[in-house]
């Protein structure tokens, strides 16, 4: 199935403004259409504010983050009218987790940053988890020049790297070049490693090539972006790895390291 409805997470204009380029610019080259989500959140009450809030408190609070989205507003059209792209403005007032979830369900991609250094990957675990949807996380630089021509697929042959792969199925039929990296791989079977998949993309028309490598003084995460970046590519292809935690979902350590330290986006699915 094609990709033809991307829905971009918007907070604060100053860290939405190359998340919604990306979009824009991956709309523009598979001839999507972009929805973008603004949550108006809800006051944020600390456990240090005994008693109750006023009225009067509440409805400023409300007034100037009603004025904030406005401001992403008129800077989401002067963006969409500068690259040509009509994007559909969406409000939402609560919050952002489950309304982002929730108009995720009706999108095939989500576009989200890459959250916090401590935050478990922020908006972005979260939509995985609870939209069923794939998340493209970009970098918080944006992209560089161009964003899936060249893209590099971090197999491991499980479940969440299938259903990455699969789901990016559109892009990678799309792409001049994409590589199915594989790392420490099991080398008891028959054949070479990566063999089965390389085989199933060609079916596919996409152009694969297979490389591998055993890592010993890189972890997983680093030597995937290493590679990525030897290979001169321009999209990571990866299962998004994880546990629930309480109501959260927590990155496991190979998509934390990936999404902390990564300088190109990356697709996931979980």
């Amino acid at each position: 199935m094609a990709i033809k409805d991307l829905l971009v997470y918007l907070d604060t204009w100053e860290g939405s403004a190359k998340r919604l380029e990306a979009a824009i610019d991956l709309a523009a080259t598979i001839r999507a259409s972009v929805s973008a989500l603004y949550v108006i959140r809800l006051l944020d009450l600390q456990p240090y504010m005994m008693g109750p809030i006023s009225a009067d408190i509440l409805e400023a609070d409300r007034e100037r983050r009603l004025k904030e989205a406005e401001f992403v507003k008129e800077k989401v059209a002067a963006l969409a009218d500068k690259r040509g792209v009509p994007v559909e403005m969406r409000f939402a007032e609560g919050v952002a987790a489950p309304l982002l979830s929730l108009h995720g369900h009706y999108s095939d991609l989500i576009v989200a940053g890459p959250g916090g250094a401590t935050d478990d990957g922020g908006m972005a675990a979260e939509a995985l988890l609870g939209s069923g949807r794939p998340v493209l996380v970009v970098p918080k630089d944006g992209i560089k020049e161009t964003i899936g021509d060249n893209i590099f697929v971090a197999w491991s042959a499980s479940r969440e790297s299938t259903r990455a792969l699969h789901d990016a199925l559109p892009l990678l039929c799309a792409a001049n070049q994409v590589y199915v990296g594989l790392f420490n791989p099991d080398q008891s079977g028959n054949g070479e490693p990566g063999q089965d998949v390389a085989r199933h993309l060609a079916r596919h028309g996409v152009n694969v090539t297979v490389v591998s490598e055993v890592t010993s003084e890189l972890s997983v995460g680093d030597a995937i972006l290493n590679k990525a970046k030897v290979l001169g590519c321009d999209l990571v292809v990866m299962g998004g790895y994880g546990h629930s935690r309480l109501r959260e979902f927590a990155f496991g350590g190979v998509t934390r390291d990936v999404l902390a330290n990564a300088a190109l986006p990356v697709f996931m699915s979980h």
